[in-house]
């Protein structure tokens, strides 16, 4: 698995500011499929949990058609980093992007 952060505002320039998502976090397999991802908001704060919650794309995530190269991908954080973000409840501040958004 690889863990990779997605800035809407970097990677994503042209997706409109509509959905208040400014970090996507994924886990994606070695076949290159995200099995979940979790959006952050603007705030720091989680906006939605896939699988687990209603998100801004309905019942899907902004990655559910999406194959990665997974040897393109360099992972952006370990894979208890990704549980413990994975573990907290919608609204609650994510540590590591409360600075950012």
């Amino acid at each position: 698995m690889r863990y990779a952060i997605f800035e809407r505002s970097r990677d994503f320039p042209d997706e409109p500011e509509r959905t208040g998502v400014a970090f996507v976090v994924a886990e994606i397999d070695e076949t290159g499929l995200v099995r979940r991802e979790v959006g952050i908001s603007r705030s720091g704060s989680i906006a939605y949990k896939v699988p687990g919650s209603s998100t801004p794309f309905g019942s899907r995530g902004m990655f559910d058609l999406v194959m990665f190269n997974i040897a393109a991908i360099e992972p952006d954080l370990s894979a208890s980093d990704f549980e413990d973000l994975f573990r907290l409840d919608a609204n609650e501040k994510a540590p590591r992007f409360s600075a950012r958004g």
